[in-house]
C-alpha cells in the first residue's frame, strides 16, 4: 500500500519526457494517473508501463493543453467521475528554437507562451476540478502570472546587445 493509492493525479505533457516519467512513477505507486497529452501513442506507451509496473489503468486523454474547451470539458469529466482532484502535474512545455527573441518566429514565440505560461497559469485546472495540491513543473519556472509581449522581449534583447 502506498500513501498515492486512490489519489487522483492529473499529468500533461505525459506522452513522453519528464512528464511521461511523472507520470509512470506516480501511477507505480497507485496513483489513479489521469495522463494528457497531444500524441495518442505516447499515451498509449506510458499505460503499458503502468500496468507494468503494477499500476491502476490510467485514464488517456489526448488533448492539447491549449484547447481551452477541451481543459474544460476535462475538468467537468474529472469532476463527475472522482468528484476531485488529489493532484496536477503540468509537465506540457513547447521549447522553441533556441536563438535571439528576434529570430524567433511568431508562430514558435506565440505557441510558447501559449503552452508554457498560459497552460500553466491561464487555465486553472485544479480549482476547476477540486484539487487539493498542485505542482507546476513546466520549463518557464515563473511564480506569478506574467504577460510576454514579443516586441517588449525583442527590445530588451537589443538593449542588451548594444
Amino acid at each position: 500500500m502506498s500513501d498515492l493509492d486512490g489519489q487522483v493525479a492529473l499529468v500533461t505533457g505525459a506522452s513522453r519526457g519528464f512528464g511521461f516519467a511523472v507520470a509512470k512513477a506516480l501511477g507505480a505507486r497507485g496513483a489513479l494517473v489521469v495522463a494528457m497529452a497531444r500524441t495518442v501513442g505516447g499515451l498509449e506507451d506510458l499505460a503499458d508501463a503502468i500496468l507494468a509496473a503494477g499500476g491502476p489503468n490510467p485514464t488517456l486523454v489526448p488533448l492539447s493543453i491549449t484547447d481551452e474547451g477541451g481543459l474544460q470539458r476535462l475538468c467537468l469529466a474529472i469532476h463527475e467521475r472522482w468528484g476531485r482532484l488529489d493532484l496536477a502535474v503540468h509537465c506540457a512545455a513547447h521549447a522553441a528554437p533556441l536563438s535571439p527573441t528576434p529570430h524567433i518566429a511568431d508562430k514558435d514565440f506565440d505557441t510558447s507562451v501559449e503552452v508554457n505560461l498560459r497552460g500553466e497559469y491561464g487555465y486553472d485546472i485544479p480549482t476547476a476540478a477540486r484539487a487539493t495540491r498542485r505542482v507546476p513543473c513546466s520549463a518557464c519556472g515563473l511564480s506569478k502570472r506574467h504577460l510576454f509581449d514579443k516586441a517588449a522581449l525583442d527590445g530588451g534583447y537589443t538593449a542588451l546587445v548594444t
